[in-house]
């Protein structure tokens, strides 16, 4: 792997839930939504993006590794 594409890697993180038989709005509304609150306060979050489907939301988070004095959590 590039380091380009080594350094795209380290940047992005997804972050997947599961509820058994939940609807795509019941994800979006009950699980990714509420993720999605918690992460915005997350320094150094460049992008946020998400998709919710029957009993599953996926949460993509890009963050800048270019910002100093950050910790990143491992996901």
């Amino acid at each position: 792997m590039s380091d380009g594409w080594s350094r795209l890697a380290k940047s992005v993180r997804q972050v997947s839930a599961s509820l058994p038989d939940g609807s795509p709005e019941t994800m979006a509304s009950s699980v990714a939504t509420p993720l999605e609150q918690q992460f915005s306060s997350i320094a150094g979050i460049t992008s946020m993006t998400s998709s919710s489907s029957l009993g599953s939301s996926q949460i993509t988070l890009q963050f800048d590794l270019n910002r100093s004095g950050i910790s990143y959590a491992v996901f």
